[in-house]
C-alpha cells in the first residue's frame, strides 16, 4: 500500500508516532502537511520536505486551508496532562479537526485511539466489539470520547487502537521501561507473567498507511497490539539486558494492592490513582488483544519481533544517555 503524490495532514507530528509516520510518508513521496502552533518545532520535518501550517487543533477554522486538498487525514495528536487539558485536545480537538476535514471534503480520517479506550477492567479475551468502558483515568475516558467523535462525524474513518508504542526515543515505553528494567532488582507487581501488549511505532505506522489506502478499512476499528502479546517478563528481561544484566524482579503485588486501594478512598473522582487497583490487575491476570480483523480484513499482522525492536533501541538510549 502507497499514498504516493497523495496530499495528507498529520497531527502530532512534532510528537513521537506523528513524526516518525511523517518522516515515513515524505519517504514514501507523499505530499505531507503538518500542523503546529509553533513552527520551529517543526523545523526538521520543514527541512525534509514537509509542508507546516500554523493551527490550533481546537480550532476548526484554524485547521481549514490544513485540510484543503487532502486526500487523507492522520490524527495523531494526544495530550496526556491534566483532565482539562484531554478534553480540549483528546476530545475537542478531534472534533474541530472532523469539522475541518469533512469541510475540505477529505476523503478519510485515520484516527490513532488506544486499547486503554476500554478501561482497565478487560481481562481475557478482547476483539474490537467489546464495549468502551472508561474507568476513572482521564485517559482512558477521553480516549473512548475522541472515537465517539469520529465515529459520529460522518466522516469514512479507520480507528486505530495500538497498545503501548515503543521504539527509538519513545519516552515511556523506552526509556522509561529501560530505567525501570535496568535497576537491580526491580520493585515489580508479580512474577512479571502478565499481559505486556507493547508495539513497536514502526509496525503502527505501516497499519495506519494500510488502513488510510485499504477499501476494507472504511469505518472499521483495529487493534494494533501483538497476538499472542509478550509478558512484562519478557519485555523487562530484554530492556535489562541491553545494560548487561537479567532482570530480577521482587514480586510486591499483595502490598501494591493494598496501597491501591487505600490511594482510591482520597483520590480525585477523574483520576489514575483511582484506576490503581484495576491497574494492577490488568497487567498481572490474562488479557489477549486480538489481531484477527486486521489480518482478515487487511491481511495485516505486525512485523517487528520483540527482540529485535528491543534491541533497535539501544542507539537512542545511548544517545540519550540511559545506556553507556
Amino acid at each position: 500500500m502507497s499514498l504516493q503524490g497523495n496530499t495528507v495532514l498529520i497531527t502530532g507530528a512534532t510528537g513521537f508516532l506523528g513524526g516518525k509516520l511523517a518522516r515515513r510518508l515524505i519517504r514514501d513521496g507523499a505530499h505531507v502537511r503538518v500542523i503546529t502552533r509553533k513552527p520551529e518545532r517543526a523545523a526538521a520535518l520543514a527541512e525534509l520536505g514537509a509542508e507546516v501550517f500554523t493551527a490550533d487543533l481546537t480550532d476548526a477554522e484554524s485547521l481549514k486551508h490544513a485540510a484543503e486538498g487532502c486526500t487523507v487525514v492522520f490524527h495523531a495528536a494526544v495530550d496526556y496532562t491534566s483532565y482539562a487539558n484531554q478534553v480540549r485536545v483528546n476530545v475537542d480537538g478531534t472534533r474541530a479537526l472532523a469539522e475541518a476535514s469533512k469541510r475540505a471534503n477529505v476523503k478519510q480520517i485515520v484516527h490513532v485511539s488506544s486499547i486503554a479506550a476500554y478501561g482497565y477492567g478487560v481481562r481475557g479475551d478482547v476483539y474490537e466489539d467489546r464495549a468502551l468502558v472508561p474507568t476513572a483515568h482521564p485517559y482512558t475516558i477521553t480516549k473512548a470520547d475522541g472515537e465517539a467523535v469520529i465515529r459520529a462525524s460522518n466522516l469514512e474513518y479507520a480507528i486505530i487502537r495500538p497498545g503501548m508504542i515503543y521504539g527509538a526515543d519513545a519516552d515511556i515505553w523506552t526509556n522509561g521501561v529501560f530505567r525501570l528494567a535496568t535497576l537491580r532488582p526491580t520493585v515489580w507487581l508479580d512474577d512479571g507473567g502478565g499481559c505486556a501488549p507493547f508495539i513497536h511505532a514502526d509496525d503502527v505506522i505501516d497499519l495506519m498507511i494500510v488502513a488510510a489506502d485499504h477499501p476494507n478499512a472504511a469505518n472499521q476499528i483495529f487493534h494494533c497490539t501483538p497476538d499472542p502479546s509478550p509478558s512484562w517478563r519478557d519485555v523487562l528481561t530484554l530492556y535489562a539486558r541491553l545494560n548487561g544484566h537479567e532482570w530480577q524482579g521482587i514480586p510486591v503485588k499483595p502490598l501494591a494492592q493494598v496501597v491501591g486501594g487505600l490511594m482510591t478512598l482520597f483520590a480525585p473522582r477523574v483520576s489514575f490513582a483511582r484506576d490503581l487497583p484495576e491497574m494492577i490487575g490488568l497487567m498481572t491476570e490474562p488479557v489477549t488483544y486480538h489481531m484477527d480483523k486486521a489480518r482478515d480484513l487487511l491481511g495485516w499482522t505486525p512485523q517487528t519481533a520483540l527482540v529485535d525492536g528491543i534491541a533497535s533501541c539501544a542507539a537512542s538510549l545511548r544517545k540519550n544517555g540511559l545506556l553507556v
